[in-house]
């Protein structure tokens, strides 16, 4: 009934109104669980561009209400649950994340924030799997939209809800719903008002007992996930020297595990904690004695991996840790960062041009060096590089967490800006700036970068 009122309204030419575009959508949402998000696909990533907040049409044609009225509708949908099914829940929940992932929507949801982390810890306690894990995810992200140091007043309901979150990854089944809980726990510990010390012994502990401290032993994802959780809390742990030896001794021994996911994740902690506390050292002017024998023993282990050539594992799988490793044994070597690569190339010659030797120039004459930091993210036109293990660190978790909506977030949530602050960035070329190159313009690119990349450009 709902379904053919609204389509008659929308034949008809008169508006819906948000009551009966809610009734319509929970009617459509009990029935068909999360599909009923899918049509809106399209024009949800063309309005994360526009994000002019009016009304959208799919490729077929059909009318869609504004993100801000969709997210509106949703959210009365998750406060008013009652009579929903399982599935509706699941999918309510899956189209809620979807649109705060992609758009930056603290003002849409801050008025309703707490009866929403309230709605949401419910299905975090629900029944089933697919629910709990839509719900945990919604958790992650309305924590990244409205973080406790800007909402205080939501420092008391994400403490509710969290404080349980350890119990129910012990006490949960589900491999997936135990990866979610640990991402949302990392979450919380940083910007909802957690403790980043409780987070990161209770990750570790994962670590060091291979999953069994969350009855999951041997799980690659599960302890792939607690290190990757790890990694980011301690991207923002000042000194990291208490924790350095317990740590590189857990990662150390991770590098000896069959998961290529789980010796990528090893070594990648690895490369942070020494970055750590190198940088620790610098201020200090202090070495850490039994660093130099760890240093040698991690080198031992990562040469090993790199030269293995087991074939229990598939061709790209093997492919992307010797990446991770070989980027992890240059940065023990030479202490840099991600990335860095050591290949030569020729540096611009501005009054020369390109090309071979010219004439009367020599070889000795001509300068060289190295790559460099290779390790980039894009956002927007922009080429933002990363030189650090612990920005990338954060990087990885919130692009694991937003995926699409990353960029988004970097250039309109006050919180994720200053990740990338002292950030080199560069322009990227596009079709209207070549045109623009052609015709004498040096510069090339984009002459307008984000509002928080305006300083840096």
């Amino acid at each position: 009934m709902h379904d053919l009122r609204q389509k008659v309204l929308l034949q008809s030419g008169k508006t819906v109104s948000r009551k009966q575009r809610s009734h319509a959508e929970s009617s459509r949402t009990s029935h068909a669980g999360s599909d009923n998000e899918d049509e809106y696909d399209d024009v949800m990533t063309r309005s994360t561009m526009s994000d002019d907040g009016e009304d959208e049409h799919t490729a077929s044609g059909k009318h869609v209400a504004a993100w801000p009225d969709r997210l509106r509708d949703r959210i009365d949908a998750l406060l008013d649950s009652k009579r929903s099914s399982v599935q509706g829940r699941a999918g309510t929940l899956k189209a809620y994340t979807h649109l705060l992932k992609h758009h930056y929507a603290a003002q849409v949801i801050s008025p309703h924030a707490a009866a929403l982390i309230s709605a949401i810890s419910n299905s975090i306690s629900g029944k089933s799997d697919e629910e709990k894990i839509n719900a945990l995810r919604a958790l992650s992200v309305t924590i990244l939209t409205c973080p406790a140091n800007e909402f205080p007043q939501l420092r008391a309901p994400y403490e509710k809800v969290c404080r349980t979150l350890e119990d129910r990854c012990r006490d949960t089944d589900g491999e997936l719903v135990k990866v979610e809980v640990i991402r949302a726990l990392g979450t919380y510990a940083l910007y909802g008002g957690g403790s980043s010390d409780e987070a990161s012994q209770f990750f570790l502990g994962i670590v060091q007992t291979d999953g069994d401290t969350v009855d999951a032993l041997d799980s690659g994802a599960v302890v792939s996930a607690a290190m990757e959780a790890w990694a980011f809390v301690a991207s923002y742990t000042s000194d990291l020297h208490e924790l350095a030896d317990e740590a590189l001794e857990a990662f150390t021994d991770q590098l000896e595990a069959g998961d290529p996911d789980v010796q990528a994740s090893a070594a990648f902690n690895i490369a942070l904690l020494f970055e750590a506390v190198r940088r620790d050292d610098e201020e200090t002017e202090a070495e850490k004695p039994s660093f130099q024998h760890e240093h040698h023993v991690a080198m031992e282990k990562l040469e090993q991996i790199e030269g293995d050539s087991s074939r229990s594992v598939s061709r790209k799988e093997r492919k992307d840790l010797r990446s991770t490793i070989r980027s992890v044994m240059t940065s023990l070597e030479l202490h840099k960062g991600p990335g860095y690569s050591t290949a030569i190339r020729q540096a611009a010659n501005p009054n020369k041009g390109s090309g071979g030797i010219k004439g009367g120039e020599k070889h000795s004459d001509r300068q060289f060096h190295e790559y460099g930091s290779r390790e980039k993210v894009r956002i927007g036109d922009q080429l933002v590089t990363i030189e650090s293990w612990a920005v990338k660190a954060r990087v990885d978790m919130l692009k694991t967490l937003l995926e699409g909506g990353f960029g988004e977030h970097f250039m309109k949530n006050p919180l994720l800006e200053e990740i990338l602050e002292d950030a080199k960035v560069e322009g990227v070329a596009n079709a209207a700036s070549r045109k623009s190159k052609r015709g004498g313009d040096e510069e090339g690119f984009s002459k307008k970068p984000p509002k928080y990349l305006a300083e840096t450009y």
